[in-house]
């Protein structure tokens, strides 16, 4: 199965140049224009990972974030965010992002992180058809595992 990678952005000219930065991966784009409309591809699809900007119309990178974990979709995440924006991109980390990058992006660097979080994607989507997440041991795992109360997981394993 071909990996699927969903861009966020609400500016054309950045979906555009994020899109021809990761052309040479093997990997099928979805693009969105905003949070609500990538959620609605989140939905319809199975994505590996997303790259979202932070500040949209309709609705923002981290309520698109938000949102995702509230449905159960522990897809791989990454902000992008403009030079003002690190106080969210700190935030969006906190709900469960996996990195941020600015804008604009450096090529390597976005493509490193694209790599991994479509690595993580691709083990995460693995464990999801081997476990049910949905079950009551796993769901008390999970939970215990990400309490607020203390995030450091070796001390708990």
């Amino acid at each position: 199965m071909q990996d699927c990678l969903l861009i966020v952005d609400d500016e054309a000219v950045t979906r555009t140049v994020l899109c021809e930065y990761l052309r040479g991966l093997d990997v099928q784009i979805f693009v969105a224009h905003d949070g609500a409309e990538a959620l609605e591809i989140v939905k319809k699809n199975k994505i590996t990972a997303v790259l979202s900007d932070i500040s949209m119309p309709k609705m923002k990178g981290t309520e698109l974030l938000q949102q995702m974990r509230s449905l159960g979709y522990l897809t791989p995440f990454v902000i992008l965010t403009a030079f003002g924006d690190k106080r969210t991109a700190l935030e969006a980390l906190r709900l469960g992002a996996f990195d941020f990058i600015g804008k604009p992006p450096e090529r390597e660097r976005l493509i490193s992180v694209t790599r991994k979080i479509l690595e993580l994607g691709r083990e995460i989507i693995f464990w999801e058809n081997k476990v049910d997440f949905q079950s009551e041991n796993v769901q008390h795992m999970i939970t215990t595992l990400t309490s607020e109360e203390d995030l450091d997981f070796k001390k708990k394993l």
